[in-house]
């Protein structure tokens, strides 16, 4: 699996998975949302459908939002004194707080469910 580079949130396609590091929870994944299958699927995701692969990466991660969606998150780097929680901005409890990145990979790289490498056929 490759990782990826981050450039701005402008040429940001691909969603993407952030791992990252916490003080009190370790490693966790979060996913930043692109404009990709990923993210027109998660926009139409009902949530009682539990039954398919948005539910399978929804358990694994932390968090998904946008770049920009909150103020000053426009970057992986502005992650980091964050919380664990990003919706809940400054972290609530000192081990939600998001101390490294530690890669980036592609939503499609890190989950290869079949819809999403579909999507490139």
């Amino acid at each position: 699996m490759k990782e990826v580079k981050f450039i701005d949130r402008d040429s940001q396609e691909d969603s993407l998975v952030i791992v990252v590091d916490t003080i009190g929870f370790g490693f966790n994944i979060l996913v930043a949302i692109g404009k990709d299958k990923f993210a027109d699927d998660w926009a139409d995701w009902d949530f009682e459908n539990q039954d398919n692969y948005l539910a399978s990466i929804d358990s694994k991660v932390w968090a998904c939002f946008e770049f920009g969606e909150y103020k000053n998150l426009n970057q992986p780097s502005d992650l980091i004194g964050k919380s664990i929680c990003v919706h809940d901005g400054e972290p609530m409890y000192p081990k939600d707080e998001i101390t490294k990145i530690e890669a980036i990979y592609k939503v499609k790289d890190y989950f290869p469910y079949d819809e999403l490498i579909e999507e490139e056929a």
